[in-house]
């Protein structure tokens, strides 16, 4: 009966170090990137910021067999670029736009 009961509460105590450590785990992975370019400023964000301008530099929009379509907003803000890659949808869309910041979200449909 003693072994029992020891077996018993090392699989309790496991239990509950196991449900801690989970709750430590970010539920949500961000991943951010930066890249130091010497270049004005104001071009360089014109640049980025204009979704269209995109295919210039973006690998995936430099690619010739994928199909591009841009969905452009009165605001300028939700631009939407999509695109098909090696059979998958992709979806970008502009979410914030103040000089010098642009954050874009990109989502594989």
């Amino acid at each position: 009966m003693k072994m029992i009961k020891a077996v018993f509460f090392v699989f309790v105590g496991l239990t509950i170090m196991i449900t801690l450590i989970s709750l430590l785990i970010p539920s949500r992975i961000v991943t951010a990137s930066a890249v130091s370019v010497q270049a004005d400023s104001t071009k360089l964000f014109s640049e980025v910021s204009e979704l269209k301008n995109w295919r210039h530099w973006h690998p995936a929009f430099k690619n010739d067999s994928s199909i591009l379509n841009f969905t452009s907003s009165k605001n300028e803000l939700n631009d939407i670029a999509t695109w098909e890659q090696n059979g998958k949808a992709y979806q970008m869309v502009v979410t914030e736009k103040k000089y010098p910041l642009v954050k874009i979200n990109i989502q594989a449909k």
